[in-house]
């Protein structure tokens, strides 16, 4: 049976935890946006971020204090709201009006080309490598010039839904298949493929007799 503590600080399913993130973090990142200016919103949540991830490195007060929320909130806060915070006040940035107009004079093309440079250095960039990525895919679908077909859009947000939910549990059958195969551009590359393919499964499915069903999916 879930309890309110479950409901709100755990995920129910692979990938739920940044629906729960999503309900606590934007509250919390719209408080911090009035308490520091808007470029300053990614201090507090990038700090936390580093925590979680460089815990061992930290003073002891701090590693306590992680030690509690592991045990009284969420067993894995790289999938809690502590994690989402770093990516909703990324967004909260990029929806500034000045950084819309700055992202719009940035060549498409060149941002691609940085999407595809990070998965062939991964490797090799920092921690900071992630969290740019992200930024310059934004950016790449953001000035990407799509077709004026409606067709077109509503089938990417389809797909936006579904893979968000799907994603994370496609993801470990390559892993678990391939036990040297981590985290990585071809773990990536073959979610992706997978993703597309049963959401092109489920939204044709959903017209045939007996699996109307499936269009609750999305």
């Amino acid at each position: 049976m879930l309890n309110s503590k479950g409901l709100l600080f755990k995920d129910t399913f692979d990938a739920s935890w940044f629906f729960v993130a999503l309900l606590i973090g934007v509250p919390v990142i719209y408080g911090l946006g009035k308490v520091f200016t808007e470029w300053g919103v990614w201090i507090i949540p990038f700090g936390l971020r580093q925590i979680i991830y460089h815990t061992s490195e930290m003073p002891i007060s701090i590693q306590k204090g992680l030690h509690w929320f592991i045990d009284n909130i969420n067993p894995n806060p790289g999938l809690s709201f502590l994690e989402g915070l770093l990516w909703i006040s990324i967004g909260y940035i990029l929806s500034n009006g000045k950084v819309v107009d700055t992202i719009k004079r940035i060549p498409n093309k060149i941002a691609w080309l940085s999407v595809l440079a990070y998965f062939l250095l991964e490797g090799y960039i920092p921690y900071v490598g992630q969290i740019l990525v992200v930024i310059m895919l934004f950016i790449s679908a953001y000035t990407w010039n799509l077709p004026s077909n409606d067709i077109l859009y509503k089938r990417l947000r389809v797909y936006s839904i579904i893979f968000y939910c799907v994603h994370d549990s496609f993801k470990k059958i390559p892993k678990y298949l391939f036990s040297s195969m981590h985290n990585g551009p071809l773990l990536y590359v073959i979610t992706l493929i997978v993703c597309w393919l049963s959401s092109e499964i489920i939204i044709r499915m959903k017209d045939v007799r007996g699996f109307q069903w499936l269009r609750y999916a999305y």
